[in-house]
């Protein structure tokens, strides 16, 4: 199949009359390192070929001056800038965009019905993969953000998820695609709002990526823009409190290492992972906690006052735990563990616990000392007695 044909389906992603006016594509292709950087702000006046592959139907479809800018055309063809690098997992993708403009006739998409007739158009998948797309798109109601997930079966694009919508109000703005290893997360930015998340999606891909900036053209109109920039990089972390519990089993408040006397927590902004400090009772109050939707005792932080904590706590909710996480810390009944890593707009949860079911990554490994009623939290399940801060120490085999 030539390549147009397979990256547009034969034009039945978006119809022979829909206008695509910019599309990020990205693909299987041979490993490139991993942790590249990307980015172009398409200074100059000329497209800087060590960057992009340039296919284009016509002259003068893309141009750059100061920007990437966009002609538009009735012509019913495909042009694209595609990048020369590959990229791994975890990277965000964002493109800005201004002077968006485009024509007011109609055309089917041919995904649930929905009609527009040019969009910008951010999207990631391979030939016979799931496909996840963010567009700035003309609808019917006017100018929308739209969220697609589709699979491509060998001749068209079929729908996935039911695609989100919601209104858009400018015509210059941002589009992100952020990719870890199990969610797709789309969002855009528009002054005035700030960066929202539009969706999340769950593609099945492996193995790395480039990304195009595609242009194709409508019969029934024309659409101009200009892209202002596109870059490629990791995204940034996110080592917030969140319902998902983070740093499971981590002394203190999540991943804020907050516990009177405990070592300190570092946080790595390149890995976004948390080198931290993990004890068995720290384990079992967060396993508590999580397991009582954080209506327990120190389920929302280390109290500032335990008397009127055990008050508003009656019936002794996770008092126990709370307890034997404290005596942790006081005895040294605790171990070294790398939680995350903690992406921006990834799936912000840990693993949970149920008693008698420790997670394996999480026990402690030989000669770590905790309690002596905590063998089960060792990676062999057995301890021996030992000297130690407290009379009750035991030294994982």
């Amino acid at each position: 199949m030539e390549r147009q044909e397979w990256l547009l389906g034969k034009r039945s992603i978006v119809g022979c009359t829909f206008f695509v006016s910019l599309a990020l594509l990205l693909f299987l292709v041979g490993r490139a390192g991993a942790g590249a950087i990307f980015s172009d702000d398409f200074s100059g006046t000329a497209i800087d070929t060590g960057k992009w592959n340039v296919y284009v139907s016509g002259p003068d479809q893309f141009t750059q001056s100061n920007g990437l800018h966009y002609s538009g055309s009735s012509a019913p063809e495909f042009e694209m800038l595609e990048s020369r690098a590959s990229f791994s997992s975890d990277i965000q993708i964002t493109l800005t965009y201004s002077n968006f403009s485009s024509s007011s006739s109609e055309s089917t998409w041919p995904l649930s019905g929905l009609i527009g007739p040019s969009n910008v158009l951010l999207s990631m998948g391979a030939v016979q993969s799931d496909q996840v797309v963010i567009a700035l798109a003309i609808m019917p109601a006017g100018r929308q953000f739209v969220a697609l997930h589709q699979h491509w079966d060998g001749s068209e694009w079929v729908e996935i998820d039911k695609p989100v919508m919601v209104g858009a109000t400018e015509k210059s703005g941002q589009l992100s695609l952020s990719w870890t290893d199990s969610a797709a997360t789309l969002s855009y930015y528009e002054e005035g709002i700030g960066w929202k998340d539009l969706a999340v999606f769950h593609p099945h891909w492996s193995g790395d990526q480039t990304f195009q900036i595609l242009g194709a053209n409508n019969p029934n109109g024309r659409t101009t823009f200009k892209v202002d920039s596109v870059t490629v990089d990791s995204p940034p972390c996110d080592f917030s409190i969140t319902e998902g519990e983070k740093c499971f089993g981590a002394l203190g408040d999540q991943c804020n290492g907050d516990a009177p006397g405990a070592p300190v927590f570092t946080f790595d902004n390149a890995t976004c992972k948390v080198k931290g400090w993990v004890s068995a009772g720290s384990i079992q109050h967060d396993a508590c906690c999580y397991q009582n939707n954080d209506n327990g005792f120190g389920c929302k932080g280390f109290p500032s006052s335990l008397r009127d904590e055990l008050k508003q706590n009656l019936n002794n909710t996770c008092v126990a735990e709370f307890l034997r996480a404290v005596g942790d810390v006081l005895c040294k009944h605790y171990w070294s563990y790398e939680f995350g890593s903690y992406l921006l707009g990834a799936s912000a949860g840990d693993q949970t616990f149920t008693e008698g079911n420790v997670p394996e990554e999480l026990k402690a490994p030989a000669g770590t000392i905790v309690d002596a009623s905590e063998a089960r939290f060792c990676q062999s399940g057995r301890c021996d007695p030992t000297f130690a801060l407290c009379p009750s120490s035991c030294k994982c085999e």
